[in-house]
């Protein structure tokens, strides 16, 4: 689940153009759009390290290698 969170969030980075890379414009062009990825990372961030939300949401925390897994599948999108 967190691999396709992670996904979704870069995958809404790759939509700031029709035309042009992320490499050609900056994440920062459109602010409403990064803080919107901050906002729904944090409180993904809540529901996994939070102990009454991780319980009502069936979760587990994630270690740092578990992390390394997520971001190293999710990068290529």
């Amino acid at each position: 689940m967190t691999v396709l969170v992670v996904v979704e969030m870069f995958n809404a980075l790759n939509n700031l153009s029709e035309n042009q890379s992320l490499f050609v414009i900056p994440p920062w062009s459109n602010l409403w759009l990064v803080t919107s990825i901050i906002l729904t990372m944090l409180f993904y961030i809540l529901i996994l390290y939070v102990h009454p939300l991780s319980v009502l949401f069936s979760v587990t925390p994630l270690s740092w290698a578990e992390w390394t897994v997520v971001l190293y599948l999710s990068f290529p999108v």
